[in-house]
């Protein structure tokens, strides 16, 4: 059996901290590797390939002060949307437990935080078809309840990643 192959498709200008109730950010994509996203799909839908690729959302090395924090995630087309839970696209929903073990430098942890990741290949595949998928996404969170300043909630990227 062929092992996958993963590649980063694209990822935010760099980290942010996530203060209130929602925070946006664009993910810039390869168009290279956009292309061999959209090539898979047009090859499963003409039937000519029966292994769809995978598309994951990674948010990587995610640091806090507290646990239990839980947002929801919005992919919107073209990078143009406003922020919002109306204005995407739902991806998922991430629970952040463990997050502030992870982030300290004590106890066999080395502070890099956790990393979540949430599978997009349905998004990604149906922005596609409706031809609004652009070498830009924007990815919304938005929490729960609101996140305070003190709670220093950062996630240092926010990449898509395809498998295949």
């Amino acid at each position: 059996m062929a092992r996958s192959q993963t590649e980063l498709l694209g990822a935010n200008a760099g980290a942010v901290q996530f203060i209130g109730q929602s925070i946006s950010t664009t993910v810039a994509m390869d168009s290279l590797v956009r292309k061999r996203v959209t090539a898979n799909l047009e090859a499963v839908v003409a039937g000519e390939s029966d292994t769809p690729g995978k598309v994951f959302l990674a948010l990587e090395h995610v640091r806090a002060k507290r646990d239990a924090l839980v947002f929801d995630v919005y992919i919107h087309a073209n990078g143009l949307e406003a922020a919002g839970e109306d204005a995407g696209l739902k991806a998922g929903s991430i629970a952040l437990f463990g997050v502030t073990a992870a982030s300290q430098e004590e106890d066999g942890h080395a502070g890099e935080g956790n990393s979540y990741s949430i599978d997009i290949s349905g998004i990604i595949d149906s922005l596609h078809l409706a031809g609004s998928l652009s070498d830009k996404v924007r990815v919304t969170l938005v929490s729960r309840y609101p996140i305070p300043e003190d709670v220093g909630l950062s996630i240092e990227r926010i990449g898509i990643y395809r498998q295949g």
